[in-house]
């Protein structure tokens, strides 16, 4: 590997503010208090609380310790044999998911998250299903079935559209753009690429603009268009350092690299892949060193330093395969099948060549098989094995055929484009002066007509008079049309301005609406929580102190049952929606105050999880609630009830 006082020579300008960085991540991430607190109160908790306390542990462990995380998940799985609650079934195999996600291990995390969306779908749980199905498609992606990851996040995206926070819908963008790329899809990319910017430029997420930034650009450069490329990581670089992100450094010097050497300029492209290198090396990055060293393989096979080059791509396959990082294995290996292609090694280049070829067939990428086949042609004729040569050449063209092709097809697009712009230009041409032409003709008509007017001017000056009496009273009732359309227009602008002020009033009451609406909800959601936790530690409180809480306990029932919040909702709702309630007891006077607070919260499109908020009851009321008001409303059961209260 490269010398630790390369490193520190080659990333002396940075250093100081890379090894701070990493010293206060050292520092968080060997220690969380907070888990080893929990982790010690344990005994304290029994059934379903103590799954809840060892959820917490294990998400706190999740990312910096998921080895120490996962020492929990035998004492949850047993507690869960007992429980009969899945919703917490379900967000205890999401955790623990995501803890497998981290130690690779994918099958299992597959497994569990198959289990965790069957669930929360047999529950109406839109919002963890969104998180789920997210989750399921990265574990497909790091797993390399690219086909399987876009699919799923298509249907996460899908629910978290409607149900999920921007930043899962934001997620689910940025996710998408990357398989999108993967499969060569890159309109498709770029699209949800730009979609993601914009909802963490809301979100405050710099760091994961300066990704997506550097992602834009990897596109750039898969389509060649070096100076677009170079102009997005050069933003991310800028972002990265403001926010002393290392990692994400790292990853920008590791792609600037790549575009020097798309451009042939093997010096520079070495300076970046040795930058990015030292920074990963310095955080023990192994996965991305393995890029590094991948990349500094290239560059040296190129430089035709073949043992350089070998060295440089076996501690790349070794840093892969320790980390089961398989479908990137597969570029290791063309460059190790070539490496020894060009030392005569012709065995270990079939060796490597077919394993390469083998990890394309699995994940669906072709974007190097050009290279592989091309090789396996040349080892094979070397080898004197005519008909394997012969066999790999054909697969060769067919899949360079494929590209120029492509390529040919642009070049004619341009010529036809040109071509078609000439032939504008030209149409152009023609008809400006067909125009000059038939300008010419109409001013000697022109002054043919005008010679003719003086002419017969002088035989009827007698009709001047008149002429002119004529003209003036036309004037006259031309001032008085006038005056009568200002008049008219007048009365409309005022009538504009009446309308305009009667729509500011409805913004402002609906604005009312919404803010009373939403304080209700979380006043509720927030005396709910305080209740919870009271009667929590009602239990755990001495004899004599009991008392208080149950008074405390007693007003907050008294809050949330409280009619003056409804009345005041009443009479802002009223103020938007006149005849609403009019219109329901037209339809069924015997409905309830209950039901007529239901349908005014359908009205405001709220979620049942909202509306139980609001009402402070159980979801699964509001769904009992809906189902017994359609009935109310005489409407059939596969009528949509959301439809018919809008329309009211």
């Amino acid at each position: 590997m490269l010398s630790r006082m390369y490193c520190t020579k080659y990333c002396s300008k940075g250093l100081l503010t890379i090894l701070i960085m990493l010293f206060v991540s050292f520092g968080f991430s060997q220690n969380n208090p907070k888990a080893d607190s929990l982790a010690s109160q344990l005994y304290k908790y029994d059934g379903d609380s103590k799954i809840v306390v060892l959820n917490s542990i294990t998400k706190l462990y999740a990312l910096n310790n998921p080895r120490k995380a996962i020492e929990y998940e035998n004492q949850i799985n047993e507690l869960l044999l007992s429980s009969r609650n899945d919703t917490l079934r379900a967000l205890s195999w999401f955790n623990i998911a995501n803890v497998r996600i981290e130690l690779r291990d994918f099958k299992k995390a597959e497994e569990l998250l198959h289990k965790t969306i069957l669930i929360n779908e047999r529950l109406h749980n839109y919002y963890e299903l969104g998180m789920s199905l997210s989750q399921l498609s990265y574990v497909y992606y790091r797993a390399g079935d690219l086909k399987k990851a876009h699919k799923f996040i298509i249907k996460s995206q899908t629910v978290n559209e409607k149900y999920g926070s921007e930043y899962e819908l934001a997620i689910d963008y940025f996710r998408r753009g990357i398989y999108a790329k993967k499969l060569g899809k890159y309109k498709e990319s770029v699209l949800y690429y730009n979609k993601a910017i914009e909802k963490f430029k809301l979100l405050k997420e710099d760091k994961m603009v300066a990704n997506l930034l550097g992602n834009i650009g990897n596109v750039f450069e898969n389509l060649k268009q070096y100076k677009n490329a170079l102009k997005y990581h050069i933003q991310a670089v800028e972002i990265y350092n403001t926010i002393n992100d290392s990692t994400g450094l790292a990853g920008s010097f590791n792609d600037i690299g790549n575009i020097y050497y798309s451009q042939d300029n093997d010096s520079l492209a070495l300076v970046y892949f040795k930058k990015a290198y030292c920074i990963n090396e310095l955080i023990n990055n192994d996965i991305w060193l393995a890029y590094n060293l991948q990349n500094i393989a290239h560059v040296k096979l190129r430089q035709k330093k073949y043992r350089e080059a070998e060295k440089y791509a076996l501690e790349s396959i070794a840093l892969k395969e320790k980390a089961k990082d398989t479908k990137s294995l597969m570029t290791s290996y063309a460059v190790l099948g070539a490496i020894f292609l060009r030392q005569q090694n012709y065995d270990s280049s079939l060796l490597y060549l077919n394993k390469s070829i083998t990890i394309s067939e699995k994940s669906g990428i072709r974007n190097h098989l050009i290279s592989v086949y091309r090789d396996l042609s040349e080892v094979y004729y070397l080898k004197k094995n005519y008909k394997q040569a012969y066999k790999y050449n054909l697969l060769y063209s067919s899949e360079k055929d494929s590209v120029f092709n492509n390529e040919k097809i642009r070049i004619v697009n341009d010529i036809q484009e040109k071509y078609q712009s000439i032939e504008s230009k030209n149409k152009i041409l023609e008809l400006h002066h067909d125009r000059d032409i038939q300008k010419s003709r109409e001013t000697i008509l022109i002054l043919s007509i005008i010679s003719l007017i003086i002419v017969l001017s002088l035989l009827i000056i007698g009709f001047i008079y008149k002429r002119r009496r004529d003209k003036y009273i036309l004037h006259q009732q031309n001032l008085f049309h006038k005056k009568q359309q200002e008049l008219s227009d007048a009365k409309l602008e005022r009538s504009k301005l009446k309308e305009e002020e009667l729509q500011r009033s409805n913004i402002f009451k609906s604005k009312q609406l919404s803010t009373h609406a939403l304080h209700m909800m979380q006043k509720n959601s927030m005396l709910q929580k305080i209740q919870s936790e009271i009667k929590l530690m009602v239990n755990k409180v001495p004899d004599n102190d009991k008392l208080i809480f149950k008074n405390i306990l007693f007003s907050i029932s008294q809050s949330l049952r409280s009619q003056k919040d409804w009345d005041m909702f009443k009479l802002y709702f009223e103020g938007v929606n006149r005849n609403f309630y009019n219109n329901l007891n037209k339809i069924n006077p015997d409905l309830t105050i209950n039901d007529h607070r239901i349908c005014a919260l359908v009205k405001l499109n709220m979620t049942s999880k909202e509306m139980a908020s609001v009402l402070n009851i159980a979801p699964n009321s509001i769904k009992s609630s809906r189902y017994r008001l359609k009935k109310k409303l005489r409407l059939d059961a596969d009528a949509d009830l959301e439809e018919f209260i809008r329309a009211l």
